[in-house]
């Protein structure tokens, strides 16, 4: 810091004014008068006088300049944050910054340093790959790496690196990629709406592949639209993306594997699983209701009969028996999302093999991807989607691969299609 201070000493570039001058008398009348001189307030004053050529403002604060949260939270400038509206601005942010000492002709002591930031949880580390992913989607440098200092993998199952197809697909010269838009509606012969802000965009497609995904389904008792009960898989999304615990004491309902998976990061989290109930059988899986009653967790068949509590969640009733607890997680089961695709004529109906709702399309010009083809998982629904693909592109009468890699990668990776 002595050094860059001894080379900008002598230049023009970051001319050193001084201290900061007394604060003068007001005057009897301003065009703008703005309260409050913390780092907006300031900021607001210098544009309009430099930019607009308004320059009879006033600044008023009952404390000092730049007091407040500009004060106690400048340490660390950075754009690395976790949705796209708010990188896009602190990135512009940071821009300001860079130049600000030339802007203001005052040394604000601005260095561009690197930010290293520990996790000392899994539920952190989940939350700091959901930033770097977001962050390398705009073009933010951001990396997680281990403890040896190599890059970490974004999904322990060995699922391919999000952010690898991203830039992968940004690269292709032929494929548009959409983001913030919504289809709102299927017409004849693959027709489509898009809304895309204030732009309505018209579509026709020769093939049509829904990967809508598929929707977690509530459960119907008495009290079930109490505060604190909530999904199976937003239990999941606020522990390991966002690192938030999401109860003391809680109660797992869990009709499906998925239902099962729910206790883990709950007790990673420091709540206590008072017991999980299972509505059905869930055969296969026994080696993990093992693994949950090794660690003391009461598991038992039944159903949910009551929900008890005034403004919150305090007692689940199953039977005779009451649970204390302030969290009921509920996972019985998926529904794909099946709006969009009905339109086009896919039918909802229910799959006795897998024990859940499904959906059927009488056509060859759409196709179904993913989960909301019942294909769960990264590894399985990354499969299903190569495999729809090649298959759109066949009908389409495309010159493609074989799709004998694709099936050696399914039982390699040991996913079902």
């Amino acid at each position: 810091m002595v050094l860059r201070l001894l080379k900008c000493g002598p230049t023009r570039d970051y001319p050193v004014t001084g201290d900061i001058p007394v604060t003068p008398d007001l005057k009897p009348r301003y065009d703008v008068v703005r309260i409050g001189a913390g780092g907006h307030g300031l900021a607001c004053a210098h544009c309009l006088s430099k930019y607009h050529g308004i320059t009879a403002v006033a600044v008023l604060d009952k404390g000092w300049l730049a007091g407040g949260n500009t004060a106690r939270n400048t340490t660390t400038i950075r754009s690395n944050y976790i949705t796209p509206q708010g990188i896009a601005c602190y990135k512009e942010g940071v821009s300001l910054f860079e130049g600000m000492s030339r802007e203001l002709h005052f040394n604000v002591m601005f260095s561009q340093l690197g930010q290293l930031t520990l996790a000392h949880t899994e539920a952190t580390l989940r939350g700091f790959h959901l930033r770097a992913e977001t962050g390398k989607s705009m073009r933010i440098n951001i990396e997680v790496v281990d403890q040896k200092g190599g890059r970490a993998s974004l999904d322990p199952d060995g699922a391919a690196d999000l952010s690898a197809q991203i830039v992968e697909a940004h690269g292709l010269a032929l494929l548009r990629i959409m983001t913030d838009t919504f289809c709102n509606g299927w017409f004849a012969d693959n027709w489509l709406s898009l809304i895309q802000g204030k732009t309505l965009h018209r579509c026709r497609a020769r093939q049509v592949i829904f990967a809508t995904g598929e929707i977690e389904q509530p459960v119907v008792f008495r009290g079930n639209d109490l505060p604190g009960i909530v999904s199976g898989g937003t239990v999941r999304r606020l522990v390991r993306h966002s690192g938030v615990r999401a109860g003391r004491r809680a109660l797992v309902l869990a009709g499906t594997p998925k239902g099962l998976e729910v206790a883990d990061p709950l007790e990673n989290s420091g709540a206590k699983v008072v017991a999980v109930v299972r509505p059905r059988p869930l055969p296969g899986h026994e080696h993990r209701i093992a693994a949950l009653r090794a660690r003391g967790c009461a598991i038992m068949p039944g159903q949910i009969d009551e929900a008890c509590g005034r403004a919150h969640l305090r007692q689940v009733r199953i039977g005779t028996r009451g649970f204390d607890c302030d969290l009921l997680a509920v996972s019985v089961g998926y529904t794909p999302a099946w709006q969009l695709p009905s339109q086009a004529g896919a039918k909802l109906g229910c799959d006795d093999a897998s024990q859940r709702f499904a959906l059927g399309i009488g056509r060859d010009d759409f196709r179904l991807a993913g989960s909301i083809a019942g294909h769960s998982g990264s590894a399985a629904s990354g499969v299903d989607a190569v495999l729809q693909r090649r298959g759109a592109s066949a009908d389409l009468l495309f010159d493609i691969a074989a799709t004998g890699a694709v099936l050696a990668t399914v039982r390699q990776g040991g996913a079902r299609v």
